[in-house]
């Protein structure tokens, strides 16, 4: 293992990893966060493939007013934008 890897390692501390299928104890794994990354991002596609909605687990929470004011800007360009993509692909 390169020092590299070694350096981005950490041991796992999610309380809801995946369990043994035999219910064998599960062992602390050292992941490479590399890894876990691409990890994460295959559940994120594979629930948006699903029912087109990101995990509970991989959101945030936007607490402070100014903030949520300016998501839901975002959000509502989102929209108007996709409307555009669908009349342009109609066409």
């Amino acid at each position: 293992m390169s020092m590299r890897a070694i350096l981005t390692a950490k041991l796992c501390t999610n309380l809801n990893c995946l369990e043994n299928m035999d219910g064998s104890e599960v062992m602390h794994r050292l992941w490479n966060r590399d890894l876990a990354a691409v990890l994460n991002f295959r559940h994120i596609l594979k629930n948006l493939r699903y029912d087109g909605t990101i995990p509970v687990r991989f959101t945030r929470v936007i607490r402070i007013g100014c903030i949520r004011r300016q998501a839901e800007e975002d959000l509502q360009e989102g929209r108007r934008l996709r409307q555009r993509l669908t009349r342009l692909q109609r066409r």
